[in-house]
């Protein structure tokens, strides 16, 4: 049994399925390469949320409905000296993902994250600058096509970085 205190949870937008096949065979190239962790193509849109999960489910649920599918322009791969932020597709902050960051903030009691910053992992772990270079410049034309964001993830972590799992996803609302 998993013991909820334990429990972290993260809502993940996750891309149409075009995209999703292209960001997953470059996460799965690196991560084979790099020996690190596999993940699931996803931009973050809060992060830290704790509680009951059938509670947390069921404001999930609600948030799908009040954000509608989006478009989203990649800006450029960069990188940070960070392991989960090590090599990411920086995307546009557009007002309809800064709003969906504040409505979900605002839903999950969460304060407000004035250094929100709208990117899709590609690699999670330690690297040489030299190396993250390297990689950026092999994949920075192949990865800037847009892309629309259709689903909407409750996703756990837990203090088990192998016991990770997606709780349940909800599509997004389709504009009228």
């Amino acid at each position: 049994m998993v013991i909820e205190k334990d429990n972290v949870y993260y809502l993940w937008l996750t891309p149409d399925n075009d995209a999703h096949d292209r960001f997953s065979e470059v996460i799965r190239k690196l991560s084979q390469t790099y020996r690190s962790r596999l993940f699931e193509p996803h931009i973050t849109l809060a992060s830290g949320i704790t509680g009951p999960e059938k509670e947390l489910v069921a404001r999930t649920a609600d948030l799908s409905k009040q954000i509608t599918r989006m478009m989203i322009e990649p800006l450029e791969v960069n990188y940070l000296n960070e392991f989960y932020r090590s090599l990411f597709l920086l995307v546009t902050p557009t007002a309809a993902l800064i709003n969906a960051n504040r409505l979900a903030s605002k839903l999950f009691g969460l304060p407000l994250d004035e250094a929100y910053m709208p990117h899709l992992s590609l690699f999670y772990g330690d690297l040489q600058v030299s190396e993250k270079e390297k990689i950026k410049g092999t994949l920075n034309s192949t990865l800037l096509a847009p892309f629309q964001l259709n689903d909407i993830v409750l996703f756990c972590t837990s203090n088990k970085s192998d016991n990770w799992y997606p709780v349940q996803s909800f599509s997004l609302a389709t504009k009228a």
